[in-house]
This record gives structure tokens, sequence and C-alpha cells, in this order.
């Protein structure tokens, strides 16, 4: 193996073991807070992957963080407040799929490096509104509509 091989290899190594360093950071420092039925919620997924989903009456606020994860958040079981809804995404070698129910108005913004912010939502000009911001670091965020499921034929399954 050549040397230029070999160092390329070595800064490979560093980047990976400084992106698990600072994984383990996040998920010790940065809590999750509220469930299934809260106006403001926080996701925090390193190295794992999550299945969420929402069934809240006045939606205000949601964060969602990922590290080398995923998450699947499912908000077609919620209603935004009444002045619209917010989803902050933060992703580093990650991915979030968010699916909102088809007849929200959502406005989708934000940074990809390496990476990709996908809305496949449509608009819904006169619906609830969901602002999402997105900021992506090698991994990727998708937006996409679902009709609107009702919450008596939901089961969480905690996953």
């Amino acid at each position: 193996m050549s040397n230029a091989m070999k160092r390329f290899l070595k800064v490979v190594l560093i980047i990976d073991a400084l992106a698990f360093i600072a994984a383990m950071l996040v998920k010790r420092f940065v809590p999750e807070r509220g469930d299934e039925s809260s106006e403001r919620f926080r996701i925090v997924c390193v190295t794992d992957g999550r299945q969420r989903s929402s069934t809240c009456d006045a939606l205000e606020v949601g964060a969602v963080v990922t590290v080398m994860g995923g998450v699947e958040l499912d908000l077609t079981g919620a209603h935004p407040a009444a002045d619209g809804a917010r989803l902050e995404l933060i992703t580093v070698m990650g991915g979030v799929e968010v699916t909102v129910p088809d007849d929200w108005s959502v406005q989708v913004e934000g940074l990809a490096v390496m990476g990709g912010n996908e809305s496949r939502h449509g608009t819904a000009a006169n619906g609830p509104r969901l602002s999402v911001h997105c900021t992506t670091v090698m991994g990727g965020v998708e937006v996409k509509r679902a009709s609107r499921r009702s919450p008596v034929s939901h089961i969480h399954s905690g996953e």
C-alpha cells in the first residue's frame, strides 16, 4: 500500500473517530423531551434509528437531531397551533423523514452540505402551516405527504 493511501486512511479514521466522539457528546448533553402528545418536543438520535409520531392538538415546535442515525417522524395525527408549527431538523451523517397530512401548507428551507433536503409535499395554500428548517451535513431530509390518519386507528409501536 502506498504512503499516500496510508495517510488517506489515517485521515478517514481520525475523522470517523472525531465524529463518533461528537455524537456521544450530543447524546449525553442534548436531552430528549416531550412525547406523542406534547406541543413541544425534541428527538435526539445518535447511532441508532427511531420512529416517532405526534397526536398533539396544538403542535408548536419540534426539533430533531440525528448524528449517524435516522428518524421517521409521522405528523399525520397532529394538528398545528393556531399560528402554525415549526420543525428544526439537524442531521449529520444521518437522515430524517417527515410525513405530514396532505392538507397542510408546508415551507421547507435550509442548508445541505454533501447531502440533500427533499420536499415532496406539494402545496396546500389554505391549510394549517408548518415551517421546516433543515441543516444537513452528509445526510438527508425528506418531507412527504400522506392522508391524515385517525387517532383511533393509530397504535404507537414505541420502536
